[in-house]
């Protein structure tokens, strides 16, 4: 039929590898760009964001400056993109899920400084693949709950969610070879 594009299926015998490995946590007000919001159309080249940045120094907690690496237990970071609206009218929320076992001093020195605190998270996949979840304007929003496991072989530990306020112009975005970043100590 004229008008219409066959959609091409994923390419075969490539195994699924599931989630993400580590989630880059930026604190919105660090991400030094010299715009209102971060990305913008101008960062984004064929639906990879292209811009490099840069992070800042203000203190989020004892060891963490501005940025964060989290790597959760294995097989348990979900990240999420849902389009809602009408034609024209399209918007995106961005989202995640993970769990962090154990109950460890770091751990819960970062969660407290960082819950309902604005980010923007970008996840590393098994295949070296980067997404970059949320805007300076639209950031994510992280909230915790422990579990102490009712017994010996539940798991004890965070459940990290991540929720964006609002909506975003876009999906989450790949994030192109080329772009680095800045993970202070």
């Amino acid at each position: 039929m004229p008008g219409l594009k066959k959609l091409s299926p994923l390419a075969r015998n490539i195994s699924n590898l599931g989630g993400a490995i580590t989630l880059d946590f930026f604190s919105e007000d660090d991400i030094l760009a010299t715009r209102f919001d971060f990305p913008e159309t101008a960062d984004i080249t064929a639906g990879e964001m292209v811009t490099t940045f840069t992070v800042g120094t203000s203190v989020l907690a004892a060891g963490f400056l501005g940025a964060a690496r989290v790597k959760a237990d294995i097989e348990t970071i979900k990240v999420t993109s849902s389009m809602t609206g009408d034609d024209g009218n399209q918007s995106f929320n961005h989202g995640f899920e993970c769990f962090i076992s154990g109950k460890d001093k770091t751990v819960t020195d970062f969660l407290q400084a960082a819950v309902n605190r604005p980010f923007l998270v970008i996840a590393t996949f098994p295949n070296a693949a980067r997404v970059l979840f949320g805007t300076k304007l639209k950031p994510i929003f992280l909230t915790a709950e422990f579990d102490s496991g009712a017994e010996g072989s539940f798991k004890k530990g965070y459940k990290l969610i991540g929720k964006q306020k609002g909506s975003c112009a876009f999906d989450a975005l790949n994030v192109a070879s080329g772009v680095t970043y800045t993970l202070l100590p």
